[in-house]
Formats: structure tokens, sequence, C-alpha cells
């Protein structure tokens, strides 16, 4: 689509109130398209007012709606964290998770105000141009989609940021090339992502990147900050003690996690179009999060659905990344374990002097170790007495196949619904005995 084939028309442009949305908008206008611009609150921490935005846009003519989706975006960071969807380098795609929320949210919006065509500001050389398409396509196959920094001829008009400040300048409207950050930064509630510019090169340190939602690991404080996460199905539903909506519990983590200095991340990625790229990433309350629950599925999966989990994970990491969040193939209940009943527990977080996580003691239901199980010596005895070999009993099929009648039945007289397992003799390295909940179905 090309600028021509928008004059008489209704689109609605997606601004942040900086110099590329001023001067989309402007030679939109300029154009003879009827201009709309829209914005979502993702909760970014990087801005202390979202109407601020409003103001920004002001100057060009330009109506600005502001749609809240903070407790989408709180939403999506729970089904994300359910998975352990993390890209290259271990970090929290903040950015790749925010365009799926946000697309969803402003285009009901923008038919209402009767746009046909969704505008976004994107390179040419980056993600979110594809992840834009994508989404509008998936979510409204008959809306439009124009990309300014893929049309030629404003490629050719605005080769750099300081004619789009010259351009804006003949119109009365006050701009500027930059500032002295010299990397650029996406912001959410799930954490922030700074690439680009110097951190381009590789031989400019990760650390020009001044934190925004907390501290560099080498600053954090000496003392070690405890705290006891709750989580039910998968969810973390309170802190400390304190029940919490999603919202709230990503609030209160990213301050907890940020000024320990966790979840600073770097990491050379590979980006949807086959380049890669670096970056800096912050995401404290996700990785405080994610420790939590990591911890609790180390003790409810086996090695097998730990396995199958990760390749999972990773599925739904690089379909977040493609910006394929809503594909049949990213759902997250195909990952997370099927029953989330066994995803319950009260792990206790800690921060290591280094910044690192440190897992304190876990209890819950459906473990597959119990304390007052057999300790390895207890299991080595066992193994003599089988000649070296242990029986192998295939509890874990039966707990997935067995007979219902018979567990049914099993219930009505009040037996317990807990077996007592050994693992088949390739599993048992560990020299441990567990005990599990047979209703604990970790996949489909």
């Amino acid at each position: 689509m090309k600028l021509a084939d928008l004059k008489g028309k209704t689109v609605g442009v997606c601004v942040s109130g900086g110099l590329d949305s001023k001067t989309i908008c402007c030679v939109l206008q300029d154009a003879g398209v009827n201009v709309k611009a829209f914005s979502a609150n993702v909760g970014q921490p990087d801005e202390k007012d979202i109407n601020d935005i409003k103001k920004k846009m002001a100057p060009t003519g330009v109506d600005t709606t502001i749609v809240d989706v903070t407790a989408d975006m709180a939403e999506i960071c729970f089904e994300t964290l359910k998975c352990q969807a993390m890209y290259d380098g271990g970090y929290w795609n903040s950015t790749g998770i925010a365009r799926a929320v946000t697309v969803r949210a402003l285009l009901p919006e923008m038919k209402k105000a009767g746009c046909t065509v969704l505008v976004h500001g994107a390179t040419g050389r980056g993600n979110d141009q594809m992840r834009f398409e994508r989404y509008t396509n998936v979510l409204d196959p008959e809306f439009g989609v124009y990309s300014p920094w893929r049309d030629a001829d404003l490629l050719k008009k605005f080769p750099g940021r300081t004619q789009m400040v010259e351009f804006l300048a003949e119109r009365g409207i006050t701009a500027f090339v930059g500032t002295k950050k010299k990397y650029s930064t996406d912001a959410n509630l799930a954490g922030l992502s700074h690439e680009a510019e110097d951190l381009e090169s590789m031989e400019t340190s990760m650390r020009i990147v001044k934190p925004t939602m907390g501290v560099w690991p080498d600053q954090a404080p000496d003392e070690i900050e405890k705290v006891t996460l709750k989580f039910e199905k998968g969810r973390c539903v309170a802190v400390n003690g304190k029940e919490m909506a999603p919202y709230d519990v990503m609030l209160e983590m990213n301050k907890v996690g940020g000024r320990n200095g966790i979840g600073m991340k770097h990491a050379l990625e590979n980006r949807i179009i086959g380049t890669k790229s670096r970056g800096v990433y912050e995401a404290p309350g996700m990785e405080v999060l994610s420790w939590g629950l990591k911890y609790i599925y180390e003790g409810i999966m086996d090695r097998r659905s730990t396995l199958l989990f990760q390749q999972l994970s990773k599925l739904v990491s690089d379909q977040i990344y493609d910006g394929r969040w809503f594909d049949p193939a990213t759902r997250a209940d195909a990952v997370a374990p099927a029953d989330p009943r066994g995803a319950r527990g009260h792990p206790g977080v800690g921060r290591q002097g280094d910044g690192g996580g440190d897992a304190r003691p876990l209890q819950g239901q459906h473990l597959l170790r119990e304390p007052d199980g057999p300790r390895g010596d207890d299991l080595q005895r066992s193994r003599q007495l089988d000649g070296g070999l242990q029986r192998p009993e295939p509890a874990q099929l039966a707990g997935l196949c067995g007979d219902p009648e018979r567990r049914g039945e099993d219930a009505r007289q009040g037996g317990p619904d807990r077996r007592e397992v050994r693992r088949s003799h390739d599993d048992a390295g560990d020299g441990r005995w567990f005990r599990m909940n047979l209703s604990a179905v970790f996949f489909v």
C-alpha cells in the first residue's frame, strides 16, 4: 500500500507522541487523508502520565484516543509466565506480547471511529512491522495496513530524523532530533527493551543502558529480600500473604525485582527477517515470578514431562516473537500442565548477592517428592533386593489411562488419591522415591 492509495480514506495511526508519530500524521493529512490517532496504555513505566501523549500529538491537529489495556497486559504476562516462554538469550520478549494486546484493543476502537486502515511507524528492518501486519490480518482480514517506513517515496523524502524535524518546523511544530540517550527503548508492564544505535556496536558495553525499572545487580542492596508467592493453577494469586489481582502482582513484583537488580538481560537475538539484533532487557517482575513458578513445575513434572514442556515453551516463545500469539499452535493451555491444579504451591524466592534468584522452601500439593518418602539409602537397599534393578511400575500411565470406575470407587470408599510409585530403571538416577497425585495430568 502506498501513500497515494490512502487519499480520502480514514486511517488510525498508532502513535507514541514522538517525532515519527508527528511526522507520519502530518504527512498523511497533507496527502488528503482523514487521520485519527490511537495509543494503548500498556503500563509503560517510562510514561509518567499516559495522557501526555495527547498533549504531544495536539500540535498536529489530530485527536488521540488512549485505550487502557493494563489488565490485558497483566493477563498476557501471566500466560507467558505459565509457558516460561523466554526468547534468545533467555529474556522476556515484552515488546512481542504487548503488540498482540495493542492491536487487539486498538482495532475495534479504530473501526468505531470509521477507520479502515491501520498505520504504524515500525521500521522496515525490525520485527514490529511483521507483528502489526500479522495481528491485523488475523484479527480483521478486511482491515488495511499501511507502513510509512516501507514506502519508498517517504524514505526518499525523510532519509533521517533531521529531515523530519525540518518538515515539522515548517508547520510550526517544535521537535528535536533526539536526546543524549544513544539507544531506543520500548516499554510496557512486562518490561523494557533497549536496542539500536550505539548498542548495535559489539564494542559498546551493555552498561550504557540506564535501568528504568530498577538497578544493575551490583547496585542492589547487600541484604537479601525474601518474598513468598502463592500460585494457584499456574498463576500468582498472592504476594507475602496478600491476595492481589494480576495487574497488582505485576506492579508489586516489578518494584521488588527492580530494586534488587533482578531481570537485567543481554542478548544477540535472531530477528524475524533473518538479521541479528543486540538488546538489553529489563523484566524484574517476570523474572521473579518465573523462578517461583519454575520451582513448582520442577516439583510436579518428571523428566520426560519437563523435556516436552521445554520444547513447547520454546515453540510458544518463537510464536510470540514472530507475532503469532493468536495462532492455534500458541495456545498456552497446550504447554502448561493440562491439569492446572498441579501448579499450586508457596515458593519462597530471595536474591543472592550477585542478583540471581535463590529458591527457598517449597510447600504445595501434587509434588513428586514427598518429605516423608524414603531417602537414597533406602532405595539402594531396594535395588539390591530386586537384583540390582527397579521393577518398572507404569503408575503415570495409569494416571492417564487407568480405569475411571476404579478411581471413582477409591474415592467413594474414602481411600487416598495418592499412590506410591517408583521410577523405571532409567529414570532412577537420583535415587529417590516419589509420591504422585495421579489427577495431576501434565499434558493433553
